[in-house]
């Protein structure tokens, strides 16, 4: 089963096999422990969290983190909140957010420049990488919700050896058909609770699985939702958005290797405002 790649698809094949919203997969002397359940990932990083919030020693965190010199990566202890306290005191502090106010904003000016100039002739065959321009103003960061046991603990009824790698699965929760109806498809009015209030990004009952919560939650909600709204606004915002001209429609099939699309989103970008506001501070 592990030549099976991506790991992540034929897991979860085996757990809508057995029905189930929690297995345990033994992989050499490691328990894997994944979770789809809303209700048991709030346990795990509620009640349990000071005991699972650690993460687990492995080659490739250490190598890719230089040491785990990464809060993401590092496993609990001194180091770790060391590196949480410097960040949460010096780099993400309201104070710096507001500072950096014109540095988020120069830098969308610059994706609106470079989106404008590619799409400047509707006539001519550019057309726009959309994962391109989004992984460069944002970056394509992707965080695995990877804990690791430091002792025995019960959860849910399940009885979780010590020493287990639990795995909170960002698609188990989000296509999650017991929570949602008609998990697959586009209906982002699901996400609205009524006319007054926001939409929120972060979901405590982890019905998604966006910032998380607990100890191991991101620190960076704020810059995180911010960078992303003001990414999506400003495309939006500047410029009217078809497909190219060879295609009849929009492949929208997901990758077979990870949760994007198989092929890059291409399209055209129409300039829809007047032509000095996206040359404006060159």
């Amino acid at each position: 089963m592990l030549r099976k790649k991506p790991a992540f698809r034929w897991i979860h094949n085996v757990m809508k096999q057995l029905n189930t919203e929690i297995a345990c997969i033994k992989l050499g002397r490691v328990n894997v422990i994944t979770v789809s359940s809303p209700e048991l990932s709030i346990e795990f990083l509620k009640k349990h969290d000071s005991v699972i919030a650690s993460r687990p020693y492995i080659s490739s965190a250490r190598l890719v983190s230089n040491g785990y010199l990464s809060p993401s990566l590092s496993p609990s202890g001194n180091q770790w909140t060391k590196m949480r306290r410097v960040l949460v005191s010096e780099v993400l502090t309201n104070d710096v957010f507001r500072r950096l106010h014109a540095k988020r904003l120069e830098e969308a000016d610059h994706l609106v420049r470079f989106v404008y100039n590619q799409g400047i002739n509707p006539h001519k065959s550019e057309v726009v990488n959309v994962r391109d321009v989004t992984m460069h103003y944002c970056g394509n960061v992707i965080r695995k919700m990877v804990f690791s046991e430091s002792k025995n603990i019960v959860m849910g009824g399940y009885f979780i050896p010590k020493g287990s790698h639990v795995v909170l699965s960002r698609p188990g929760l989000g296509r999650n058909p017991r929570i949602w109806d008609e998990p697959l498809r586009f209906k982002p009015e699901r996400h609205i609770v009524d006319e007054v209030s926001n939409v929120s990004l972060v979901d405590h009952d982890l019905r998604i699985l966006s910032f998380s919560t607990g100890r191991q939650g991101c620190p960076a909600l704020d810059l995180g939702s911010t960078t992303t709204t003001m990414l999506l606004a400003r495309l939006i915002q500047g410029f009217s958005w078809k497909q190219p001209l060879d295609t009849s429609t929009i492949d929208l099939a997901e990758s077979k290797h990870d949760l994007s699309l198989a092929k890059p989103l291409i399209a055209h970008a129409v300039p829809r405002l007047d032509s000095q506001i996206y040359l404006q501070h060159v």
